[in-house]
């Protein structure tokens, strides 16, 4: 894992956007001289791909290698950060993105709701994100010039993990990223105010989709400030998997008006800024109304009184077990030691979050729930155009 330079909050939402794209596109862009396809018939015989994501650690790259890889995965990885391939040819590419950005928000549900959230909340950072013309309008040199302070200013962090000897690492550092000439100092910027939800609207925010006739979605969201201490953490985990259950059971198992019905948390609860519990579902386009009602009430459930014993027992028990594989996960270190906080603070989190879940009582998680779910949720629908594309009216 690298990460090297601003952080996401520092850039104006003019260089987020295009920083944001740039990164995204980095990994497909291939090398001054060779293309994405070139790479991959040079190096088919191994998995050399890697990600990249602008966050606020900077810019993070992160790839998975055999041992006996990691020199020359490193070094490829190298060729995309000294040169990547911003040019002419990546005209085509980005239309492709763009144009695929929009038959999926026009013709998937899902992806309608989401877009229309963030272009509502968010439109000048998340929501330009999600816009096809943003992409359209993307020159390379624009993307080329997003990267550059990145590439170019303030420290770099290689994180190693895995099967690797402290000397072979070393050497390997100094080989790659040690070899570069010295980066100039970075002059942080100021911060953007932290990420909030109060540009939600107070009714719900609807847009129509071109796909299924019969099928709609729905996003209910409930915001609240940063969670800090650790017991909070883990009662807003195991909440989370608790209002699942609880929508799961009502809507698909007991009325079956809805397909796999999800609830996650938006936004990490490491991070400074606002954070949201929502609930996502998909049913029949005549039903969206009396679904989302039924998440809303299993939602009060949860306002009104402590789950069961029994039912925060199966909700921690996986939980526990998921921590517990993540132990043992290269990449997983590699990120966490990436983050952007101390490494001691980093390295004890997982300990802490796993005694902080296997304490958690009934109480706590409703002490959290209550003033949580009480607030109006934000709604976002997706529901079916009136007549699809292209059908007669």
């Amino acid at each position: 894992l690298i990460r090297m330079g601003p952080k996401a909050s520092e850039l104006s939402p003019k260089d987020f956007v295009l920083a944001t794209a740039a990164a995204a596109v980095l990994p497909a862009a291939g090398v001054e001289g060779r293309s994405f396809g070139a790479l991959q018939e040079l190096n088919a015989q191994w998995d050399w791909e890697f990600d990249a994501t602008l966050s606020d650690a900077g810019l993070v790259v992160s790839a998975q290698s055999f041992a006996g890889q990691t020199p020359a995965h490193m070094a490829l990885i190298m060729a995309h950060l000294i040169a990547p391939g911003f040019d002419a040819e990546l005209r085509d590419p980005l239309a492709l993105l763009a144009a695929s950005l929009e038959q999926d928000v026009r013709l998937n549900p899902v992806d309608a709701v989401d877009a229309a959230f963030a272009r509502t909340v968010w439109p000048d950072t998340a929501g330009a994100a999600y816009d096809p013309e943003t992409y359209r309008r993307l020159d390379p040199a624009d993307l080329r010039g997003a990267l550059t302070p990145f590439l170019t200013t303030g420290p770099v962090e290689l994180i190693l993990v895995g099967d690797i000897s402290e000397d072979d690492a070393i050497e390997l550092a100094a080989r790659t990223l040690g070899a570069r000439p010295a980066r100039r100092p970075h002059r942080p910027a100021p911060a953007r105010p932290p990420l909030d939800y109060s540009a939600a609207p107070p009714r719900p925010i609807e847009v129509s989709h071109q796909g299924p006739a019969g099928r709609s979605a729905a996003r209910i969201y409930w915001t609240r400030p940063q969670i800090q201490p650790v017991e909070d953490q883990a009662a807003a985990m195991v909440l989370t998997a608790l209002l699942e259950t609880a929508v799961v059971e009502e809507t698909r198992r007991r009325q079956g008006r809805t397909y796999s019905p999800t609830a996650e948390l938006d936004g990490s609860l490491t991070e400074p800024h606002d954070i949201a519990l929502y609930v996502e579902v998909t049913p029949e386009a005549r039903r969206l109304d009396e679904v989302i009602q039924s998440v809303q009430q299993a939602a009060e459930g949860f306002v009104a009184a402590p789950p069961a014993r029994d039912a925060l027992e199966q909700a921690r028990q996986p939980m526990l077990a998921q921590l517990d594989a993540l132990r043992r996960s290269d990449i997983y270190w590699a990120q966490a030691l990436g983050a952007a906080v101390d490494w001691d603070t980093q390295r004890k989190a997982l300990d802490r979050l796993g005694l902080a879940i296997a304490k958690l009582t009934p109480a706590d998680v409703h002490a959290l729930a209550r003033p949580w779910l009480s607030t109006p949720p934000i709604i976002v629908l997706a529901r079916p155009a009136a007549a699809p594309e292209g059908d007669a009216l």
